[in-house]
């Protein structure tokens, strides 16, 4: 099973495979200009949202290797793994949508997206190393949690 059929599965949400193939060709689209240029308003509204769409899922899944390293359901390296694909893919999809430009009157908002985006990657490396070490890590599920939720709503606000 993958990742996002597990983590669907774990939220009880019916696995929906096709959504991650359709999220990899809107987002090519939108950051190879089909979809309107990333440089135009549209193109980076476009970008911005799915960017954080794709954060929220890397997340998401974090969260949930977080409650099943907890609950010894899966093996460190397999959760191991997981994070670190989780945390390269939140690098380079952040580094990818900072190659935009933002719209006019829009720079505030790109900073504050920067920020959600270093506390996305930050969150994931602290979850990898928390379970790497078998340390208790405090607070990490609320952490996650409430990022997510974070990455969520300014996800729905970008949408076109």
């Amino acid at each position: 099973m993958s990742r996002h059929a597990a983590h669907a599965r774990a939220r009880g949400r019916p696995a929906r495979p096709w959504r991650a193939g359709i999220l990899v060709l809107v987002l090519g689209a939108a950051l190879t200009g089909c979809a309107g240029s990333p440089s135009s308003p549209s193109g980076y509204r476009e970008a911005t949202a799915l960017m954080l769409t794709y954060a929220t899922s890397e997340v998401g899944t974090s969260e949930l290797a977080w409650q099943q390293h907890q609950e010894g359901q899966a093996p460190k390296p397999y959760l191991d793994v997981v994070l670190r694909d989780a945390h390269a893919g939140l690098l380079s999809r952040f580094d990818a949508w900072q190659s935009t430009t933002p719209a006019a009157g829009d720079v505030d908002a790109a900073v504050r997206i920067r920020d959600l985006g270093e506390r996305s990657a930050v969150l994931v490396a602290r979850t990898q190393t928390c379970i790497a070490n078998a340390q208790p890590c405090d607070g990490l599920a609320d952490d996650l949690r409430e990022l997510r939720e974070d990455l969520d709503a300014a996800a729905t606000r970008w949408r076109p």
